[in-house]
């Protein structure tokens, strides 16, 4: 199963094998703003959420298409620059 972050705000895919808790640590050590975050979803997915005018944030939780979640993660419709 592939694993991703938000590295500076742009979602990055872990390589295979490499530990996503380590590779954070040390992003976070460089000073990197990081964060784990759910599989980025589809175009299709998008285009829905804003058709919809409800989406998901980058932890999987519910949110308006350009809001954040009780945990602070912004929409993926955000952080991926589509509103």
């Amino acid at each position: 199963m592939k694993q991703h972050i938000l590295l500076n705000g742009q979602v990055r895919t872990i390589k295979e094998g490499v530990d996503a808790n380590e590779a954070i640590n040390k992003l976070l050590e460089k000073g990197h703003k990081v964060e784990k975050c759910k599989s980025p979803p589809t175009t299709k997915t998008l285009e829905k959420w804003v058709m919809d005018g409800v989406a998901k944030a980058t932890d999987g939780c519910r949110v308006e298409t350009d809001g954040e979640c009780i945990h602070g993660k912004k929409s993926w419709l955000l952080v991926l620059g589509m509103i």
